[in-house]
């Protein structure tokens, strides 16, 4: 993997950052199939109707978002500067007959 100097996914820290997050993608869409999957079977045992198995479906999704998203928004506060100062790129220094005279 060809990672340019400063970045993250230079260090062994991103790796098992991304690693993770992958990881936690990839549950999150087994258990969205798994419910689509079993939502029939849940809706018949317990008597609901289609609108209110896919109503109890939509509500699990948007709580599971909403608790992902929570989770989100402290990483990312801590993280965004450390990333987005290591990813500038970074301004020559001025040379000095440029500044000579300068107010």
């Amino acid at each position: 993997m060809a990672s340019q100097p400063g970045s993250l996914l230079a260090t062994r820290r991103g790796r098992l950052t991304l690693l993770l997050l992958c990881a936690v993608q990839f549950l999150d869409i087994a258990d969205s199939s798994i419910m689509n999957v079993a939502l029939p079977s849940i809706r018949r045992d317990l008597g609901f109707s289609t609108a209110l198995g896919l109503a109890v479906f939509s509500a699990i999704a948007t709580a599971r978002t909403s608790a992902l998203l929570a989770a989100h928004v402290p990483s990312a506060s801590a993280g965004d500067a450390a990333t987005m100062t290591a990813a500038a790129p970074r301004q020559p220094e001025p040379t000095p007959a440029l500044t000579k005279g300068v107010i």
